[in-house]
């Protein structure tokens, strides 16, 4: 079943910042995700407004796991924790109707 990682924070230090998307980037499509959201201005429909808003796609909840454990994205993933405040990050199950 496809799962979605999604993550929310607020850049502190864009300079520090810079640095995560290349490094970040390739490991998504190595372990067969996407960037299905990027978005640095999202619009608030329910409290307070987000900094940045992040959804990635993979086809199950062990690929988005593997990704966020791997040595590629772990190499990556200071970069984001130590420029970024008020941060979550989840992996979601996507929707399935019932039968």
């Amino acid at each position: 079943m496809t799962a979605y990682v999604v993550v929310s924070y607020d850049i502190t230090d864009p300079d520090g910042y810079a640095a995560y998307g290349p490094a970040a980037g390739p490991s998504v499509a190595k372990y067969q995700g996407e960037v299905v959201i990027a978005d640095r201005d999202a619009t608030p429909l329910e409290g307070s407004k987000p900094g940045n808003v992040v959804v990635l796609r993979f086809p199950s909840a062990r690929a988005a796991e593997e990704w966020y454990r791997s040595p590629e994205y772990q190499a990556a993933l200071p970069h984001r924790l130590e420029s970024t405040a008020n941060g979550r990050a989840v992996i979601a199950a996507g929707f399935t109707p019932p039968a």
